[in-house]
């Protein structure tokens, strides 16, 4: 992840001084065991005042034919005096042969629409209640986050609300340095 949040960093600063917009395209594998599990690609836009994220990933190898598992997101955001206010989230994944879908809209007030499939109440969860939700970001405006944060001082740090549609949660993140 590390890694992944330096990549990114590394276009912000050049993104921000020449207002130019920049595309990053990154590919990564995740082994375990010296065994490939994990396959995910990602690309970052940076424009003007502008983000989007689309990330897209699948387990692999034996992992992949235990627990077939592929998803999809997409992100687009506006960055401004407040910091990072995403206006639409998109999710679409499939889990052994299941379909699921999660499409969050945020409004000016800062609530968020949520379209998902399958809804809570099918899905064993209970709702998250509106209130819970206001003032959130989507998982992948949390690594945007980040990603400023890096280019700002070389600490990967920051906190964040999170809401992906279906879960409330808080994303805290600590540098602790080098070891």
């Amino acid at each position: 992840m590390r890694s992944f949040v330096t990549m990114l960093a590394l276009a912000l600063p050049t993104t921000v001084a020449a207002e130019q917009p920049v595309s990053l395209r990154l590919n990564y594998e995740a082994h375990l065991g010296g065994v490939r599990i994990l396959s995910v690609a990602a690309l970052a836009r940076f424009a003007a005042g502008a983000y989007d994220l689309e990330v897209a990933s699948r387990t692999v190898g034996v992992v992949g034919w235990v627990g077939d598992w592929k998803g999809n997101s997409f992100t687009r955001g506006t960055v401004g005096e407040a910091g990072l206010r995403p206006s639409s989230h998109r999710a679409d994944s499939v889990w052994r042969g299941e379909p699921r879908f999660v499409e969050l809209t945020y409004a000016a007030d800062r609530s968020v629409a949520v379209q998902a499939e399958p809804p809570a109440a099918r899905d064993d969860r209970e709702p998250v209640p509106e209130a819970q939700t206001r003032n959130t970001v989507d998982t992948l405006t949390a690594i945007m986050g980040l990603v400023r944060s890096f280019g700002a001082d070389g600490k990967c740090a920051g906190a964040y609300p999170a809401f992906d549609g279906r879960r409330r949660y808080d994303i805290r993140i600590e540098d602790a340095g080098e070891a």
